[in-house]
């Protein structure tokens, strides 16, 4: 189990039931070579908390400026592209020379986001697999749901044009041979 996972969704939990709005990085696509792979969580709130990693740190105080700025105010989930051009990979400093996209979704402290996300951090709590699923088009309150095995991340699209970001966290199987 990936315990920064763990470590962010917890947080995350623990912000909203506190009455924080805030924000959850997931890394969605690389390209090349990355510091972090796709999956890779960041969560933020107002007051400055951050939690995670999505890079060596560039990438971090990019959306920590964003959010100071009010550019993470969206009431959809945002998507932020990182080392595409190459002003873009001198400014940020990425050390890897790849790319990557960042969905960042703002959570507001409401009953239904705190029920959402402290569902999931008592689940990953309990050592089993959670699904947290969002329609990032339509800027949808995102789901949870148990599931029994872990899955990769998966970005899809329905045939109305709906773009939803599904991603599972929990447990991976792992084949160690001595």
């Amino acid at each position: 189990m990936q315990s920064q996972d763990i470590e962010v969704l917890s947080a995350l939990a623990d912000w909203l039931d506190a009455g924080l709005t805030c924000h959850l990085c997931t890394i969605v696509e690389t390209y090349g070579s990355s510091p972090r792979p796709a999956g890779s969580l960041l969560a933020l709130n107002e007051t400055g908390g951050l939690v995670g990693s999505l890079s060596g740190g560039c990438v971090e105080d990019d959306l920590v400026a964003a959010l100071r700025a009010g550019e993470l105010a969206h009431q959809t989930p945002m998507r932020m592209d990182y080392g595409v051009t190459a002003a873009d990979t001198e400014r940020l400093g990425l050390p890897c020379g790849g790319t990557l996209t960042v969905v960042a979704e703002r959570i507001l402290p409401d009953a239904t986001n705190r029920s959402t996300h402290r569902k999931i951090a008592t689940i990953l709590g309990e050592r089993k697999c959670v699904a947290r699923t969002i329609a990032l088009t339509r800027g949808a309150r995102a789901r949870a749901e148990e599931v029994s095995d872990f899955e990769p991340l998966a970005l899809e699209t329905s045939e109305d044009g709906v773009e939803t970001l599904r991603q599972v966290y929990g447990p991976r199987r792992q084949l160690f041979l001595i």
